[in-house]
């Protein structure tokens, strides 16, 4: 993974032109020097109707920090990066933590209905209840 990111870091270009529909940076950008450089740079990759998927980790994944993570995503910083980057977003998704994971015991049928609740605060105030946020962009 390491050579992966400082290839895409410190690569000028891309050798690709037009040849993708989709280019997937997930859990990729926090570990970059210049991702909005490196979004510039991916852009040329996409093909006429293409779009990049970005699923940035937010600034309170703590528990996932290692020493590779450069930064974590606001809201309002992963929309920044995408202007400084010439992106347009098309779909922004919040997710919810996955409390399944976390206490099996909540797969119960009984517990549809704080699932339901969770899911129905993450739609209201996503800047404070959303796990992550998953993006998919083009080119302005």
């Amino acid at each position: 993974m390491t050579d992966f990111i400082s290839s895409i870091s410190k690569s000028p270009n891309f050798p690709y032109r037009g040849e993708f529909d989709v280019i997937l940076f997930a859990d990729i950008l926090e570990h970059v020097r210049d991702p909005a450089a490196v979004l510039r740079r991916s852009l040329p990759c996409l093909g006429p109707n293409g779009e990049t998927i970005i699923s940035p980790p937010d600034d309170s994944d703590r528990g996932m920090r290692d020493r590779s993570y450069r930064r974590f995503f606001t809201l309002g910083g992963i929309k920044r990066l995408m202007s400084d980057s010439s992106c347009r977003i098309r779909d922004l998704v919040s997710t919810p933590l996955p409390i399944q994971l976390v206490f099996p015991v909540t797969e119960h049928c009984l517990f549809a209905p704080m699932h339901e609740l969770h899911y129905l605060l993450i739609r209201t105030w996503r800047t404070l209840f959303a796990y992550q946020f998953i993006l998919s962009v083009t080119a302005d």
